[in-house]
């Protein structure tokens, strides 16, 4: 084989090659932090806003995960009750396996309970967005759903 044959062979296989990573790149999945990432890196003052009104809370709510019951309670001060609020269990890796959970109204209640089973289990982001009758308040931690 002379060295005209060894050029076209090491051009054939690097062709093969690049073809073959464009193809394995084109089918991973990527997932964007947010579908509209953009907007709302535009409006995230208003996220630091709303944890600086968490941070200055004197009693903060109490997020309490039970694993053996698979229930998440929410216990609120009495004088933070939210009149409306979202709760997001937002999971990294696939935003197929978010879940959220709307907060209403529960009269003089203070605390809430949900029920986690069904639920993927891995690590989440729970992110915790509410409001009572003058300010909104937002916070995040890390659960994990066994």
């Amino acid at each position: 084989m002379n060295w005209g044959h060894k050029i076209i062979i090491a051009f054939v296989a690097f062709i093969a090659i690049m073809g073959t990573l464009v193809t394995v790149a084109m089918k991973q999945d990527y997932y964007l932090v947010e579908k509209e990432y953009y907007k709302e890196e535009l409006a995230y003052q208003d996220v630091i806003d709303k944890m600086k009104n968490f941070n200055n809370l004197d009693v903060k709510p109490e997020i309490e995960l039970n694993d053996n019951q698979q229930t998440l309670s929410l216990t609120f001060a009495k004088g933070n009750i939210p009149v409306e609020g979202l709760v997001h269990f937002y999971r990294v890796d696939n935003p197929n396996l978010d879940r959220k959970i709307t907060l209403a109204e529960n009269g003089d209640e203070s605390s809430f309970n949900f029920d986690l089973k069904g639920m993927t289990k891995g690590q989440y982001l729970l992110k915790l967005r509410w409001k009572d009758t003058s300010r909104e308040y937002y916070t995040e931690k890390p659960v994990f759903i066994q």
